[in-house]
């Protein structure tokens, strides 16, 4: 589950930019999506807080994420990182586990791309839907 929380806590319940994100990985298989959302499930296993762009990294090549460059997104990197950070934020959406996000920050001037979610316990008394 994800929650934005910035001053209220609010389930959400569906993928940004769900059109494309569908365009995109209707160009996947179905195992290499699976694929994918295994690594995503074990990297952010036991994990507090992450930022998505950490998990692939900067090099792509020889990991399960290469399809989306390759053949989702047509080596466009920006659609490429958008694509995955779409897939990251549908692995979470879906997990019973409860995560809340906010856009990465800046750091000495260079700015983090990706998302930094982070877990949160949220009380069903609080849940906005």
């Amino acid at each position: 589950m994800i929650y934005a929380s910035d001053s209220a806590v609010t389930k959400m319940k569906s993928i940004p930019h769900g059109k494309d994100y569908r365009v995109w990985m209707s160009k996947l298989s179905a195992d290499e999506i699976a694929a994918m959302r295994s690594a995503i499930e074990r990297y952010v296993e036991g994990k507090q807080v992450f930022t998505s762009s950490h998990i692939p990294g900067n090099d792509w090549a020889g990991t399960v994420f290469m399809p989306i460059c390759e053949k989702a997104c047509g080596f466009n990197e920006e659609m490429s990182a958008c694509c995955f950070g779409l897939l990251v934020w549908e692995v979470l959406m879906e997990s019973d586990k409860q995560w809340a996000f906010k856009k990465s920050c800046e750091i000495r001037g260079i700015e983090c791309k990706g998302m930094t979610y982070y877990r949160i316990d949220v009380p069903p008394e609080q849940e906005k839907s």
